[in-house]
Parts: structure tokens; C-alpha cells; sequence
């Protein structure tokens, strides 16, 4: 028995790095995840991986630009249809740019902005 069984969660930038390791962790505790991501090919690859391993009930991939709100409601209804609710959220997505400041084009620091920022505020 897992300490997540029964509970739903949906991960925000879950196809990879931090967000990879926390959808395996929770399915592995039992919840069912929902991989939630830009990165298609990779996030649906996990949910594979993890339906493999854990049963076809395991894990979904849901295509997710976290500073979308019509993403952010098309996701969590993808969840409800698969699970019929959604116990938790992962707000896990983000991106980093190493420029200097004053070397930063506009557009490059307005998406840092909608993800990490718009993007956490649209999850809650």
C-alpha cells in the first residue's frame, strides 16, 4: 500500500527533470498522475513508461503551456475525465535564462514572467 493510493495529482513540467522524478515517485506511492507539459513526445513517453510499470491506470499526458488559462482548464478537465477529480497539484514547471539583465531581450524576459510567475498563478 502507498502512502498516495487513490489520490490524484497533476504535475506541472513533468516530462523531465524534477518534474519527471516527482510524477515517478508519486505513481510509485500509488497516485495516478497526470504528466502535465509543453514537451509532448517526452511527456507522453513517461506516461507509456509508467502505464507499463504501474498499470494502464498510472499516469496521463496532457499537453500543458502553463501560462495559458484555457491550457490550465483543458488539463485539470482532462484529469477529471480520466480520474474523476483532481486531489493535488505539482507546480513544478519553470525556466531559466542566464543572460545578464541588461543583455535580456524584452521577449525573453516576458516568458520567464508567464511561465514562472503567470504560469504558477494560473495553477493555483
Amino acid at each position: 500500500m502507498g502512502k498516495l493510493d487513490g489520490r490524484v495529482v497533476l504535475i506541472s513540467g513533468a516530462a523531465r527533470g524534477q518534474g519527471e522524478q516527482e510524477a515517478r515517485l508519486f505513481a510509485a506511492e500509488g497516485a495516478r498522475v497526470v504528466i502535465a507539459d509543453v514537451l509532448d513526445e517526452q511527456g507522453e513517453a513517461l506516461a507509456e513508461e509508467l502505464r507499463g510499470e504501474l498499470g494502464k491506470e498510472a499516469a496521463r499526458f496532457v499537453h500543458l503551456d502553463v501560462g495559458r488559462e484555457e491550457d490550465w482548464r483543458a488539463a485539470v478537465a482532462a484529469a477529471k475525465d480520466a480520474y474523476g477529480k483532481v486531489d493535488g497539484l505539482v507546480n513544478n514547471a519553470g525556466i531559466l535564462r542566464f543572460n545578464e539583465l541588461v543583455a535580456t531581450p524584452l521577449e525573453e524576459f516576458e516568458q520567464v514572467v508567464r511561465v514562472n510567475q503567470v504560469g504558477a498563478f494560473l495553477g493555483i
